[in-house]
């Protein structure tokens, strides 16, 4: 199974164009095989636009990424910052959500499947400059939801849509 897995990633690595149903299988493949050789956790950022191109909403994976904006909204229920200095609030949340979206942006999918495809395509590399746009169209509406219990059942304290596509390539 592993070797045919590998040679459907590399047959779409090979591809000149990918459409969104190539950029789900190659997710969907890659991630299969990084469980199968128990390698998930050296690619947190694959394995996280997997899980996000495959469901209609995000809300674990959205509860470890925002993890800290979660942490200050709920220390801010005691501390009322953004009533009491609503300016210091602000700066701490766009620093902290800037800090998020830097680790997990397109550039470091790009270097995720890199690494991926040398460690396991034998140097075929996915030309990520056209993976880029179809990947947006998957999930660019499909939000990330932090609620307040951690498994999406709870009151919606954070959400995040993505409804443009994000221009210019990595």
């Amino acid at each position: 199974m592993k070797n045919v897995i590998i040679d459907n990633l590399k047959r779409i690595s090979r591809l000149k164009e990918y459409s969104d149903q190539d950029i789900v299988y190659f997710l969907v493949e890659s991630y299969k095989l990084l469980e199968q050789e128990n390698k998930l956790d050296d690619f947190n950022i694959l394995k996280f636009y997997r899980n996000w191109s495959c469901h209609s909403r995000l809300d674990k994976d959205a509860h470890k990424i925002f993890e800290e904006i979660y942490i200050i909204l709920r220390a801010d229920e005691y501390l009322n910052l953004k009533r009491n200095d609503p300016i210091a609030f602000s700066y701490l949340i766009d620093n902290t959500v800037n800090k998020i979206f830097e680790k997990y942006s397109f550039k470091m999918l790009k270097k995720d499947i890199e690494i991926f495809s040398k460690f396991f395509l034998e140097r075929e590399i996915l030309k990520f400059q056209f993976f880029q746009r179809p990947l947006q169209n998957v999930i660019k509406d499909i939000p990330l939801i932090v609620t307040k219990n951690h498994i999406g059942k709870g009151e919606e304290i954070f959400r995040l849509e993505v409804r443009e596509q994000v221009a210019g390539n990595c």
